[in-house]
């Protein structure tokens, strides 16, 4: 437990730094995560609560710390022996989510996503589409749902609508 408990001081330390964050920092946090490897549901739980409760301007970071530790962990594991990247996959419509929401004593007219966030989840989705290096398979369709805006996601049969005045919860 000493692991997660180094891993979830590296991951809070990102408040203390101004974003961008350094590809330094991020190193050091995937290293303390892939050491906490025993413990892999902790560090997985750290990393979305760290998503859902921290101010807007860390969400991308959060974003880039789950692609750092699956890609490291694929890279030194292999994709068989991954186990960050499936559980990461149990969660992540709610943590797609909790990226466009701001904590609500942030909120003071009507929650609109950050263009940082609406940005780093653009970066992160194109990734996905055009399957580069992903560990996770979404699909994306026209949604005829709704007001019919914004663009519809699928992730292990689950959907997913993107839309900021969808998302807002």
């Amino acid at each position: 437990m000493e692991a997660v408990k180094a891993f979830n001081g590296e991951l809070y330390s990102l408040n203390e730094y101004k974003p961008p964050i350094s590809k330094a920092k991020m190193t050091q946090i995937t290293k303390s995560a892939i050491k906490a490897i025993k413990f892999y549901k902790h560090v997985v739980q750290s990393v979305e609560k760290f998503i859902q409760k921290c101010k807007p301007e860390y969400k991308v970071p959060g974003l880039y710390v789950v692609d750092s530790i699956v890609r490291q962990s694929r890279h030194q594991f292999g994709q068989e022996k991954d186990v960050f990247a499936p559980r990461f996959s149990k969660n992540i419509i709610s943590t797609f989510q909790n990226l466009y929401r701001c904590p609500s004593d942030d909120k003071v007219g009507p929650p609109t996503p950050p263009a940082a966030v609406t940005a780093g989840v653009s970066f992160f989705m194109g990734r996905l589409r055009e399957g580069r290096g992903c560990w996770l398979t979404l699909t994306k369709h026209n949604c005829a749902m709704g007001r019919g805006k914004g663009s519809h996601y699928c992730a292990n049969g689950v959907s997913l609508n993107l839309s900021a005045d969808d998302s807002r919860g």
